[in-house]
């Protein structure tokens, strides 16, 4: 299999990678959620169905690191 490049250049690779900020809300415990949204005096909308949303969420971010990069 022949490899197909990207890019001419690195510059050009990042400024096609670039990817928003992921959201520190997305990455919180169910736990700090619902004490977030109890604070706020929203226990009565705290279901089954938000904590798996939540868990979701929880799941497909909790794992990932940015990084910024800065090119000279």
């Amino acid at each position: 299999m022949k490899a197909k490049l990207l890019t001419d250049t690195f510059e050009e690779f990042v400024k096609k990678c670039k990817s928003k900020k992921i959201a520190e809300e997305r990455t919180r415990s169910i736990e700090e959620r619902e004490r977030s949204m109890i604070e706020a005096g929203n226990e009565m909308r705290i279901t089954d169905g938000l904590r798996k949303i939540w868990a979701e969420e929880i799941r497909k971010y909790g794992g990932m690191k940015q990084e910024r990069v800065v090119l000279k």
